[in-house]
């Protein structure tokens, strides 16, 4: 059974019926840099995972740049004016 589905089986502990999420970010080496890039750019793909609902997406170098434009904004907005 795939991991995603083992995962998504709900638990019952004490009465109470408990449903576990999982999000995972593929990295690939050599495609995606170093050790220290890959854990970054697996970082960002399993964040899009998060805001996308998706399953387990592959990491593009477009999860960086938009990345980046957030931080910028965020940065810009706490910027007094």
């Amino acid at each position: 059974m795939p991991v995603l589905q083992t995962v998504q089986r709900p638990l019952e502990e004490e009465g109470l019926e408990l449903h576990l999420t999982a999000s995972v970010g593929v990295a690939i080496y050599p495609e995606h840099g170093s050790r220290r890039k890959r854990m970054l750019h697996a970082a960002l793909a399993m964040r899009s995972v998060k805001l996308s609902g998706g399953a387990y997406p592959r990491f593009d170098l477009s999860m960086a740049v938009d990345i980046r434009r957030q931080a910028e904004l965020l940065q810009d907005l706490r910027r007094p004016s």
